[in-house]
Order: structure tokens, then sequence, then C-alpha cells
């Protein structure tokens, strides 16, 4: 999979950019506001793909956290030594996966409510990928008014 994205010059998120991105900046409870959605809402709003995928956050992306989503990062279920640049973290096993179901809330049982978009876990395998591609860069831009 890393090569095929790379041919498209694509690659997988690190776990800190994924948890970033989720979010989009907000302060809030979850990226939609305060408000905690009811079970109907839950059910109704992962249940229709269309209303899934037009749930986009402040950065354009949507239906984040509806799926477990492959990261760059190397499964540690810890976060000691995390890089603190946004690299992901390399090595041989499993990777890390972000997501995995959208608005857990206490009717399934845990007592507490949160979004899943918190969550990771060991992947051995994924059910989807939101490759990201590199932004531009300032190279040559360092240079200018440099004639020589």
């Amino acid at each position: 999979m890393d090569d095929l994205l790379k041919a498209l010059r694509f690659r997988l998120p690190s776990e800190a950019e994924w948890e970033c991105a989720a979010p989009a900046g907000t302060t809030t409870l979850t990226f939609r506001g305060d408000d905690r959605p009811d079970e109907d809402q839950v059910l109704d709003d992962f249940a229709d793909e269309e209303r899934t995928a037009a749930a986009e956050n402040a950065f354009g992306l949507a239906a984040m956290g509806s799926s477990n989503e492959i990261c760059a990062d190397v499964w540690i279920p810890h976060f000691t030594d995390a890089p603190m640049d946004a690299r992901p973290r390399t090595g041989d096993g499993s990777r890390a996966g972000r997501g995995g179901g959208g608005d857990l809330s206490p009717w399934q049982g845990c007592d507490e409510w949160l979004m899943l978009f918190a969550t990771r876990s060991e992947l051995d395998m994924f059910t989807a990928v939101r490759p990201v591609t590199p932004g531009p860069t300032n190279q040559g831009h360092a240079e200018q008014g440099d004639s020589t």
C-alpha cells in the first residue's frame, strides 16, 4: 500500500496529523459543537451514507471518525516518546488506527459519552484509508535576493 500511495504522490497521515484533522481546530466537545446527539440522531447520521459524507468539519473533511482509518505510525500502546514534530513512529509491526464508529453514547452501555474519533487501536487490517498529499514547499524562496 505504501508503494501505491507514493506512486500517486500521497502518504498516510501520522497519528498526530489525524488527531489535529479530526476536530479541525475546534474547542467544542466535537467539531459539530457542544450538543450531545441523542440515539436517534447518531443512528440516523451514521446509517445514512449521504448525510455522513456531508458532515464536513471546518477543514472540509467528511466522516471523520466514522471508520477505522489507518495511520502511518506503527502501533505502540502508549504515547511515551512520541515524536514532537508530528512524524509517524516507524518500525515493524501493525499500524495504528484512528476512529472507528462515530458517537458513543451511554445507551451503548459505556456509561459515558465521547466521540470515537478520539480512539486509537492496533490494526492488523483496516477499513478506510484517508491519504494526504504533501503541501507546497518554499524551495527556492530562501535564496531570493541572492544574485551570486
